[in-house]
Parts: structure tokens; C-alpha cells; sequence
């Protein structure tokens, strides 16, 4: 949602907030490579383990035949660094609105992917670089120019506010491909 929220705030020409003075690590992780990671994860059907015991209980294990995989680039960024890629990338500098660190977040999130990699022989590949492009060539390709933009969102669309934050859920079409999305 960082992505969408932020490019649209860049091409508007309006602040972006940026918690923790964008000392923030997060783990982005391409669309592309989600739908890959479930799919190869749904074509295995996990066994049950023969060492469970239910005297010996453990968050982990079970005699249940599931399993439960990270699915992420692992490969954490600061929020800087990927601000300043979505500026190169977009050929604009954000406005920032520095902000303290909101309560209840973590500085840091990132998914380990050992057991995905171990067990399904999979680990997401986009570089933030290259997923952060596909997204803005989705988006431009999509919402077209910033007129374009502010006619999906005038009154008559049922928005009261073209400057006001764009209602994310209502924007993002269902066949988005080139999402990037923070793995927390």
C-alpha cells in the first residue's frame, strides 16, 4: 500500500509521511513472486511429522499434515532507500513529512524464507529496483496522466476530495500485476 499511497502522493505534487524519519527496514516483496511462491507451495502436499508427540507440544509441529511458509524477498530495506528508488523511478522528488515512530510499530520486519527455499526450492527473485518499475509503468500505463488521475477521482466518480489520500481499496484493480507490497 506504501507504493500506491506514496507514487500517487509524488505525481500530486503532495507530501508523503514517513514514520520513524524513514529509519524504518521492511521486507518488499514483488506480486509476481507471491503468486509464484503459492503456487509451487500449493502443488506439495505437506506430510505429517512422524516425531510429533503431543506431550511435547511446539509452536512448529503437529500431527496434522500442514505447513506454513514466509513468502518475501528477504532482503529488508530502509524506507529511504526505497523512497529515493520510487524518486529515480519516477523522475520526482517526494515531499516529506518526517514523523516519529507510530506507536505499536517495530523498527524492522523482514520474512525468513529458509524453509520455503529448503522445502520447495523457491526464494523470490525481483530486485525492489525492478518490481518498484514494473509498478510505476502499471501505474502510468493505467491511470495514464495526472488529469487522467484526478477524473477517476473528482466528485462525480464519489470522492469529495481529489487532494485528500485516495482510498487505496478502491483504486487497485483486481488483475494488478506489478504490485510490490511490505511482507510484515
Amino acid at each position: 500500500m506504501a507504493l500506491f499511497i506514496f507514487t500517487t502522493s509524488i505525481l500530486e505534487g503532495r507530501p508523503i509521511e514517513i514514520y520513524n524519519h524513514g529509519r524504518m527496514r521492511r521486507d518488499f516483496t514483488h506480486v509476481d513472486d507471491i503468486v509464484e511462491g503459492i503456487v509451487r507451495v500449493a502443488g506439495r502436499i505437506p506430510q505429517p511429522n512422524p516425531q510429533w508427540s503431543g506431550e511435547l507440544l511446539g509452536p512448529g509441529t503437529s500431527s496434522a499434515p500442514y505447513r506454513i511458509y514466509n513468502i518475501g524477498s528477504h532482503d529488508p530495506v530502509e524506507l529511504k532507500e526505497f523512497i529515493a528508488i520510487l524518486e529515480d523511478t519516477l523522475g520526482r522528488k517526494a515531499q516529506r513529512n518526517l514523523l516519529p515512530m507510530q506507536q505499536g510499530d517495530v523498527p524492522a520486519t523482514f520474512a525468513d524464507v529458509a524453509d520455503l527455499e529448503s522445502d520447495i526450492g523457491f526464494k523470490p527473485k525481483t530486485s525492489l529496483r525492478e518490481g518498484i518499475g514494473r509498478f510505476v509503468d502499471w501505474y502510468l500505463e493505467y491511470y495514464g496522466s495526472q488529469e487522467q488521475l484526478h477524473a477517476r477521482l473528482s466528485p462525480s466518480a464519489g470522492f469529495e476530495d481529489a487532494s485528500k489520500q485516495v482510498p487505496v481499496g478502491m483504486l487497485v484493480p483486481a488483475n494488478a500485476d506489478s504490485l510490490v507490497g511490505a511482507n510484515t
